[in-house]
Order: structure tokens, then C-alpha cells, then sequence
């Protein structure tokens, strides 16, 4: 259990440094929503924000 939550936090920190490097504040936000959509169940918020990240990726 421990090595598992491990490996999500240095997932997740890794995910986040990616992200703020290609993309900055807003790539951070487009994240940030993904994931509060997610643990929301809201999931268009979650489908909007991935293909909003998505889109902008490529041109990063």
C-alpha cells in the first residue's frame, strides 16, 4: 500500500513538473481542473480540461 501511494505522489509530482515546464500557469490549471473533475465525478469538467490540455500540448 505504501509502495503504491508512493509511486502515484512521484507520479503525480513528475506529471506537474512536465507540465509546468511545457506549458506553465495554464497547463497547471488544465491539470489542476482534470483532476477536481475526476475526484468530483464531474466529468465533463474532466473531458473538457483533457482535450483543452491535449490541443494546447502539441504547440508547447
Amino acid at each position: 500500500m505504501v509502495l503504491v501511494q508512493t509511486t502515484l505522489a512521484l507520479a503525480q509530482f513528475t506529471v506537474g513538473v512536465l507540465v509546468q515546464n511545457e506549458l506553465g500557469l495554464v497547463g497547471v490549471a488544465l491539470m489542476t481542473a482534470f483532476v477536481v473533475g475526476i475526484r468530483a465525478r464531474h466529468s465533463g469538467l474532466a473531458v473538457t480540461a483533457a482535450v483543452i490540455f491535449i490541443a494546447l500540448l502539441p504547440q508547447a
